[in-house]
């Protein structure tokens, strides 16, 4: 068992990072912002929107030097480059059917009372490039809440390309922004997570409001 997670050691930190570090560098030119608000966090919950394919990746960058376990459907571990990331940052599969899906939270809730992160994208599908937070489902909050972990927001945000990268990238270019974390309140289980997840969606218009700040951002366009 030690020996299994030294190689998973030796293989996240000096093989999966430094290409992760690499490709949304080279592509993406990937910002991060509010790293210090993942200071003296023990277990939590990060959520966090879920717009490109290779967007587990970004966040597995902001966590840096934590290590993010992923919550990811079945068969995101089959697509192509995505899926060999999904697998290497280490992550829980939600699994298809009652059994699966109750070994799922089994799973995930002893990752948080070891002190660890578990990574959930609470808008559940992806949906590419999208430029607004789309409806939140309520198993990372309940998670979150049947633990007493915080909920940790991240948001990742589009800007304009710029610079050389205009020659070959007519995509937008990304940042990620960490918001400070929220812990549960209230006296039952409900009361909790519907806490965590009204301020989750306060902390990520929040994010939005400081960023346009700099003005350097791709506008949030919300369907009417």
């Amino acid at each position: 068992m030690h020996v299994k997670k030294c190689i998973h050691f030796i293989l996240y930190y000096f093989i999966v990072l430094p290409l992760l570090y690499i490709v949304n560098y080279i592509v993406f030119d990937l910002e991060v912002e509010g790293r210090e608000n993942l200071k003296g966090i023990k277990g939590g919950v990060v959520i966090c929107n879920h717009i490109h394919t290779l967007d587990c990746t970004m966040i597995g960058i902001a966590a840096f030097p934590r290590r993010a376990t992923l919550v990811s459907q079945k068969e995101n571990f089959e697509i192509p480059v995505a899926g060999w990331f999904v697998k290497h940052l280490g992550s829980l599969s939600t699994g298809k059917g009652y059994r699966e899906k109750k070994s799922f939270y089994k799973k995930a809730i002893n990752t948080l009372k070891n002190e660890k992160l578990v990574c959930i994208y609470p808008e559940g599908e992806l949906e590419p490039y999208c430029k607004y937070i789309r409806e939140f489902k309520k198993g990372a909050f309940l998670i979150a809440a049947k633990t007493n972990s915080p909920i940790i927001p991240m948001r990742i945000m589009m800007r304009p390309c710029t610079g050389l990268r205009r020659i070959y990238r007519r995509k937008p270019l990304f940042s990620i922004h960490i918001e400070k974390p929220i812990y549960p309140k209230g006296n039952t289980m409900y009361e909790k997570s519907q806490y965590l997840y009204i301020e989750s969606l306060k902390a990520m218009d929040k994010i939005v409001e400081q960023s346009y700040t700099a003005d350097n951002l791709i506008r949030e366009e919300r369907p009417v």
